[in-house]
């Protein structure tokens, strides 16, 4: 499974990663880790590489939630 297929499977697309890019430089830097990763193998990432993915991705599960919470 590649870092992309991991985040769609959560329903978080490439187009959603790049919109967290523009909150923030910290945003910047976990949305161009993300994008640059995105075709990578998820088990080819070292483990503190798959630590801050599965971080970023929980963030923006919560994110969305929050936000359909909203609504």
């Amino acid at each position: 499974m590649t870092v992309g297929e991991w985040f769609e499977g959560d329903k978080i697309m490439r187009e959603d990663v790049t919109l967290l890019g523009e909150e923030s430089e910290y945003n910047e830097k976990a949305a161009r880790f993300i994008l640059e990763k995105w075709e990578t193998d998820a088990d080819d990432l070292t483990p503190k590489q798959s630590a801050w993915a599965g971080r970023i991705l929980d963030d923006m599960v919560e994110r969305r939630i929050n936000h359909q919470r909203r609504r």
